[in-house]
């Protein structure tokens, strides 16, 4: 594995989300008020989108007013109807039974939020952000950690399970396109001959790659759900949604201890991704818990590089 290229005093390591990712933008917020800028960002899923339009310039008051126009029909472009629904499913069984039938491989299309992050986000490329800045996939056939950045950012060499992908095989726009790309939700995104889904699926808060960069001190933002599951969990998609959270939570818990300095966690509830009613708590949300961590993260800043000491804000 190659040494990183540079240094970096403070990254911000923003995970996925869906629309919980607004809660980025709150903790952004509090950053700028309070005069703390990171010099890198890496980013997953939601924290890729985020984290493209701050390392472009875009400020977080700005952010805010961007998310309202993300609308159900961007976010989930779809042309299923009922009828459609219903014949995936059987055909989904027979898959799972007969490994005959074919289905799609996502519902949406993605095609219209890729677009929608062109119009809105200030440079195409990769190499033009003003932030260094790095978006987390992963590859479906090989099983990868696809890491998207400027040339300039990465190692020589990639270690072992990670692939490397640069400003001459994908732009910003495609990059969070990719690294957003939720399983069963949208379909992969093909990019420098890879086929590429949600960096969730590896690698839920991307801190582990803000090491690999050449972070010194790491800040993760965590989004996963705090509110309690019922007592009972029914049906097939709430069953598999259970199981796969799991999984992701263990994977996050171990990668934080090991990679992160400190972790901000707002206090969030899960809810539909095209729900715009509730892209203010999220936000709230995010300034309440970078308001909580200001000290800790203060103190971080303070403190020598070498010397380590975790922390855990939110939850």
């Amino acid at each position: 594995m190659g040494s990183p290229k540079h240094q970096y005093d403070l990254a911000l390591a923003l995970g996925g989300g869906a629309l919980r990712g607004v809660a980025h933008v709150g903790v952004l917020q509090v950053l700028h008020e309070h005069g703390i800028f990171p010099s890198l960002v890496t980013g997953t899923s939601a924290g890729s989108l985020v984290g493209a339009f701050y390392a472009a310039g875009v400020d977080p008051y700005q952010m805010a007013e961007l998310t309202y126009s993300l609308s159900a029909d961007i976010l989930v472009d779809t042309e299923m109807g009922p009828l459609s629904f219903l014949l995936l499913g059987q055909r989904m069984a027979l898959e799972l039974v007969r490994r005959t039938a074919r289905t799609p491989s996502g519902i949406a299309a993605g095609r219209r939020l890729e677009a929608w992050i062109r119009e809105n986000l200030p440079v195409p490329k990769l190499d033009q952000l003003s932030l260094p800045f790095a978006a987390v996939a992963v590859d479906i056939r090989s099983g990868e950690r696809v890491i998207m950045a400027s040339s300039h950012l990465l190692p020589d060499q990639p270690p072992a399970g990670t692939a490397f992908l640069t400003e001459e095989e994908t732009d910003v726009a495609a990059a969070v396109r990719a690294s957003s790309s939720i399983p069963w939700l949208y379909m992969p995104k093909r990019l420098g001959g890879r086929i590429l889904v949600d960096g969730a699926v590896c690698e839920p808060v991307p801190a582990p790659t803000a090491r690999l960069l050449g972070a010194q001190k790491v800040v993760a933002v965590d989004l996963t759900p705090t509110s309690q599951q019922p007592e009972e969990v029914q049906g097939l998609t709430r069953i598999l949604g259970r199981v796969l959270a799991i999984g992701e939570g263990v994977i996050t818990r171990l990668q934080l201890e090991r990679d992160a300095d400190l972790v901000i966690h707002p206090v969030l509830r899960d809810g539909p991704m095209t729900d715009a009613s509730l892209i203010p708590e999220y936000l709230h949300a995010g300034r309440v818990a970078a308001m909580a961590a200001l000290p800790a993260l203060e103190e971080l800043l303070r403190r020598p590089v070498k010397k380590r000491r975790w922390f855990l804000f939110g939850r």
